[in-house]
């Protein structure tokens, strides 16, 4: 996951509400609605098929330049090879890290920025 993976909207509910593995959720929004998307290492089992974006059969992502998230790719493929399914933990964590590394960041440049 990375920067560009999480969505922030200002919303007027107080709560959003979401059921999961038919478990349901209330979660105070503070003004803030956040969705977290992810289309690289998503997995999705469709009858019993693994569907998957195969970042082999596109080796030009591995060679940008610009944004910490290519190297998070190219750290990927180091760790697993690009296997289907190997890793997956570890390439989350890894974007995971990535991601609360930049919000903090930007975090601090808003802290010491004004807007006259």
């Amino acid at each position: 996951m990375h920067w560009l993976n999480v969505l922030v909207k200002p919303t007027k509910q107080e709560k959003l509400r979401y059921r999961v593995g038919g478990v349901s959720y209330a979660v105070q929004t503070e003004g803030i609605h956040v969705c977290i998307i992810d289309f690289t290492v998503s997995r999705l089992c469709h009858e019993g098929n693994i569907v998957y974006v195969d970042m082999s059969k596109s080796p030009e992502v591995f060679e940008c330049e610009g944004d910490y998230q290519f190297d998070i790719y190219r750290m990927m493929r180091d760790m697993n090879g690009l296997s289907e399914l190997a890793a997956l933990r570890d390439t989350v964590l890894s974007g995971s890290y990535k991601s609360a590394t930049q919000l903090v960041n930007l975090s601090f440049y808003f802290d010491t920025c004004r807007i006259d």
